[in-house]
């Protein structure tokens, strides 16, 4: 059988939902241009899962997901801000298989052996979204996501050689490598925030110097 973009995707999605436990290594690169290793920053980000929790850090921050409650504590801003009972559960994915279905109709499958690339076009002419372009790198034997590349669709800054401002299109790369099976240690909400008889919410005394905002 014939395997396309929207089929592939949805196996990945499917891995990262079905699958008990993980915990995924992900290093950011900004490159300058569409083509080419001008690396201009990187930086790293982590997501661990263990049935219906996870937990993705990236940049000083980190985002809780306890089935369907969610907290996002920000370590830089010293933020805190919590969203209870949202009606549905919340499970991390790197393919967000509705959203980009929807603008990036445009596909096309690439044979590279022991991985798939697929290649997704923004079909819209007027979005919010600043990709013009995406390729998902899937493994033929687990369906994970090995890399995402995300292009951008019109110039963005960077600093020059001089350290001036210039204006450029470039692309985002996103490595991700694979931990399977590993135990995760769950962070209690509880380590975070208190709650009263009367619903008001409170936060430990480790975070005492963070503000909450409610949701």
């Amino acid at each position: 059988m014939a395997q396309s973009v929207e089929g592939l995707l949805q196996k990945a999605n499917g891995f990262y939902t079905d699958t008990g436990s993980y915990e995924i290594a992900m290093t950011y690169t900004m490159y300058r241009g569409l083509t080419g290793n001008r690396a201009t920053e990187s930086y790293k980000g982590t997501v661990q899962k263990q049935d219906r929790y996870s937990k993705t850090t990236m940049v000083g921050s980190d985002v809780i997901n306890y089935g369907k409650e969610v907290l996002l504590v920000d370590h830089r801003d010293k933020l805190i801000s919590y969203q209870k009972n949202s009606g549905r559960h919340h499970s991390y994915s790197p393919v967000h298989l509705d959203g980009f279905l929807l603008n990036f109709r445009k596909t096309q499958l690439i044979d590279k052996g022991n991985y798939w690339i697929c290649e997704m076009s923004n079909t819209q002419k007027v979005t919010q979204i600043p990709y013009g372009k995406v390729h998902f790198y899937v493994d033929k034997d687990t369906f994970t996501i090995t890399r995402q590349v995300l292009f951008f669709n019109n110039k963005v800054p960077f600093k020059g050689k001089d350290g001036e401002r210039e204006m450029d299109f470039g692309r985002l790369q996103v490595d991700l490598e694979h931990r399977l099976d590993v135990k995760i240690v769950k962070v209690p909400l509880g380590d975070f925030i208190v709650e009263d008889q009367n619903g008001k919410i409170a936060l430990q005394k480790a975070y005492k110097s963070y503000t909450y905002i409610a949701q």
